[in-house]
């Protein structure tokens, strides 16, 4: 029996995601019929067109409740993302779906950009942005600014469950 996936809600997709993921489920499910719906979220009427038939729902912030899990037949919402409030697991396991998550998604970013607002912040950028802005060029901004030379920087994160909060 073919499984119908279907995949949106995902803001950003190229083709070659959208592809890198196709063949993701593909080589898992080699019947399965995938369906890209588009990077947008749906609304309640669109989805449940698009949904109809689906057993499986591949989404980042694809919003779900009570109704639409009782209207669709899935058997599993999977988030494209660490977080999954979108898919309201509660309302999921009332209906027999399982919910899944990527939990180590962009994890790399993340503390990449953690490092980035440390070190924006530690140089006062955003004061200098605004200072420039205006009009001046003078250092004055940065005075005083220490030099990042021997600090020592500590990133602490949480691990809940499945979910990785910073």
């Amino acid at each position: 029996m073919t499984s119908r996936v279907i995949f949106g809600g995902v803001p950003g997709m190229v083709p070659a995601d959208i592809k890198k993921m196709q063949q993701y489920i593909l080589e898992e499910s080699p019947e399965a019929d995938f369906h890209f719906y588009g990077e947008n979220v749906l609304s309640r009427e669109e989805l449940l067109e698009v949904a109809r038939g689906a057993s499986v729902l591949v989404s980042w912030d694809q919003p779900m409740d009570e109704d639409l899990y009782e209207a669709l037949d899935l058997k599993a919402y999977c988030a494209a993302s660490i977080g999954f409030d979108a898919a309201n697991i509660k309302a999921a396991s009332k209906n027999g779906v399982y919910v899944a998550n990527a939990p180590d998604y962009c994890t790399n970013e993340v503390a990449s950009h953690a490092l980035a607002f440390i070190l924006a912040l530690y140089r006062r950028f955003y004061s200098a942005v605004d200072y420039v802005k205006a009009g001046h060029w003078d250092l004055s901004p940065m005075e005083a600014t220490k030099r990042f030379e021997n600090s020592t920087v500590g990133i602490v994160t949480f691990l809940t469950g499945l979910m990785l909060n910073f």
